[in-house]
């Protein structure tokens, strides 16, 4: 009995994670891993927690600015006033005073090299003020399901606040996924380099940091660096392995020595975790049959909820058919009144409580009604109309001879 107590309280206390795989080693104090193909996320630490989370910021920056830009070609001469917002300690790419460039190049100085003279450029250019444009990062924010997230301004600066200007890897996440979407965007964050108007060559920092130190980014697809002081280096990131795309935030990565970039190794690390722990599994085939519904009222009995289609879904390669959990909402029955495309219910599949799965199924085919499948269905409901019908029968029966007797008479 004591041996059992030990060997309760050991399980108690082992980690429990996702999946049940070896842990993976980040140096990153908070991140985020989502599967954006089978809409989930893999893994996860500190995810909800507020960070400070530097240059990501520019990411909001450039999805706001967009909402105020028609077309992207359109020129616009920087000012002296919108320069002296820039803090001096801020990476800048040299804007002066008088200089000619396109909204484009104001885009891509943000997001590529992280150019504070750009970014604050393109808020003054699109909405007159820091003030005025930041209030609109919040409400976006707002707007879109961040959180847990207050932007003070549009450089991802520390202030001066207990973190006043924060967010949370989940909230990175949300506004990854939501700019992903517009084309623009994507454009300018899966681009490594581009050659401004003016003739600077803007390179992603991804690309400039990880060529420094000798760190492969080439599976790294688009990116957000970000490094302060306080939020150490930060990075948001899209990329692809097993066919899948994948979008990773990662918060708070150490940073002894500025060239280290750690948060690049991360990447790297992240990658070759999924790659060698994730496969391909086939867990139902084509045809299978899930559900037999019964059919009332009908020339057949029951109805097969089959799959359509191989269901293969990429798994931990220690997946276990018996961990797997299968819920549904199925009808139980259903009658020739079903028409074909009806919903019929939802299938979810989970493992270790994630779900993994879930699919609506509908009807397939028309239901053909019976008279003796109603009959066999009904057998009370039809003898109480036999009944019905005799007695009926009988007293009209009754009637018309009575009837006839009196015309005798």
């Amino acid at each position: 009995m004591k041996k059992l107590k030990y060997l309760l309280l050991l399980i108690l206390l082992l980690p429990i994670s996702v999946f049940a795989l070896d842990d993976i080693d980040l140096y990153s104090k908070a991140y985020i891993i989502y599967d954006s193909t089978d809409d989930r996320v893999l893994i996860k630490k500190d995810n909800d927690k507020q960070n400070y989370i530097a240059s990501t910021t520019k990411m909001m920056s450039i999805l706001v600015a967009l909402d105020s830009i028609d077309n992207l070609d359109t020129k616009v001469t920087i000012e002296q006033s919108w320069l002296n917002t820039v803090p001096w300690d801020a990476y800048k790419m040299g804007l002066k005073a008088g200089d000619e460039v396109t909204y484009k190049d104001l885009l891509y100085g943000t997001m590529l090299p992280s150019a504070a003279d750009a970014v604050n450029s393109l808020a003054m250019a699109t909405n007159g003020s820091i003030s005025t444009f930041v209030k609109k990062m919040n409400d976006k924010a707002t707007e879109i399901g961040m959180k847990n997230t207050n932007f003070t301004n549009p450089i991802g600066m520390d202030d001066n606040s207990d973190i006043n200007h924060h967010s949370t890897a989940d909230d990175l996440l949300v506004l990854v996924k939501y700019a992903l979407k517009d084309d623009r965007f994507k454009e300018v964050y899966e681009t490594k380099e581009y050659t401004l108007t003016n003739g600077f060559k803007a390179v992603a920092s991804s690309k400039s940091f990880g060529d420094q130190k000798g760190i492969n980014t080439d599976r790294i697809i688009g990116a957000k660096t970000g490094f302060t002081d306080k939020a150490g280096f930060c990075l948001a990131y899209e990329f692809k392995a097993h066919d899948h795309t994948y979008y990773a935030v990662t918060l708070g990565a150490p940073v002894e020595n500025f060239r280290d970039f750690k948060h690049l190794r991360d990447a790297n690390t992240v990658i070759d975790y999924i790659e060698k722990n994730y496969e391909y599994k086939t867990l139902f085939k084509k045809d299978d049959v899930y559900k037999a519904i019964q059919v009332n009222d009908s020339t057949i009995d029951y109805y097969d909820v089959k799959y359509k289609d191989d269901l293969t879904l990429l798994l931990p390669i220690d997946f276990k058919m018996e961990d797997l959990r299968i819920e549904n909402d199925l009808l139980y029955d259903i009658s020739y009144k079903f028409k074909k495309g009806d919903k019929l219910g939802t299938v979810k599949m989970y493992y270790q409580d994630e779900l993994i799965y879930s699919e609506d199924f509908y009807l397939e085919e028309t239901i053909k009604p019976s008279i003796i499948g109603f009959i066999k269905n009904n057998v009370i409901l039809c003898s109480i109309m036999v009944v019905a019908f005799t007695i009926l029968v009988i007293s009209l029966m009754i009637l018309i001879k009575r009837k006839t007797k009196k015309i005798g008479k």
